[in-house]
C-alpha cells in the first residue's frame, strides 16, 4: 500500500512538472515573440528617425538655419536695449516732472 501510494503521488508529481515545464516553454516562447516584435518596432523606428532627421537637414541649410540665428540675437540684443533706452529716459522725465511740480508749488506757495 505505501510503495502504491508513493507510486500514485510520484506519477502526480512528474505530471505537474510536465504541466510546469510546457507552461515554462509556453511562457519562453511568448517572451522571445515579444522581444522580436520590439526589435523591429525599434529598428522601424530608428530608420524613421534617421530618414526624417536627414529630410529636415537637407531642408535648410545650416548655413542659413546659423545665420537666422545670429539675426535673431542680434535683433534681440538691439531689442533689449531699446526697453533699456526707453526705461532709462521715462525715468529722467518722471524726476524732472517731479522736480517741476515741487518747484511750481514752492512758486506758488511763495505768492
Amino acid at each position: 500500500r505505501h510503495y502504491t501510494l508513493l507510486q500514485t503521488s510520484e506519477a502526480g508529481l512528474r505530471k505537474e512538472v510536465s504541466s510546469l515545464k510546457q507552461s515554462l516553454n509556453d511562457i519562453q516562447i511568448s517572451v522571445t515573440q515579444q522581444l522580436t516584435y520590439l526589435q523591429r518596432y525599434k529598428d522601424a523606428a530608428s530608420y524613421k528617425i534617421s530618414s526624417l532627421q536627414n529630410q529636415l537637414s537637407e531642408s535648410v541649410p545650416i548655413k542659413e538655419l546659423e545665420e537666422a540665428r545670429r539675426q535673431f540675437v542680434e535683433v534681440s540684443s538691439r531689442h533689449h536695449a531699446l526697453i533699456t533706452q526707453q526705461t532709462t529716459a521715462q525715468c529722467e522725465v518722471d524726476t524732472r516732472v517731479e522736480e517741476l511740480s515741487l518747484a511750481l508749488a514752492e512758486s506758488r506757495a511763495g505768492e
